[in-house]
């Protein structure tokens, strides 16, 4: 399954219900790359993005797909996201398992 793929499988809802996190009746959520009093983090459910509107987050002003969202959480590379998601959610494919294991070139 290629990245495409796995992110038509696996739903900004799914992974956000994985941490725990809830959005409000508007879409919003307290960030969690960053101390937040109020919510400044935005649920796109339509488009499968999130977006912190705050200048403190770690994101930088990057809206996030499942994939980045799980790689910013968890600190870890791209393909340990896809590995961590896939492992959950049990969509596995012999190409994922390439992703996984192929050492980055960079």
């Amino acid at each position: 399954m290629e990245i495409p793929n796995i992110k038509q499988h696996l739903t900004l809802r799914q992974i956000l219900q994985y941490y725990n996190l809830n959005p409000d009746k508007n879409g919003r959520l307290n960030c969690p790359f960053h101390e937040d009093k109020t919510p400044t983090q935005h649920v796109y459910y339509k488009i499968g993005k999130v977006y912190c509107f705050s200048i403190n987050c770690k994101t930088r002003g990057k809206s996030l797909d499942v994939i980045d969202f799980v790689d910013a959480k968890r600190r870890h590379g791209q393909t340990r996201g896809i590995a961590k998601m896939c492992g959950v959610y049990r969509i596995w494919s012999f190409s994922t398992l390439l992703l996984v294991i192929t050492p980055s070139p960079f």
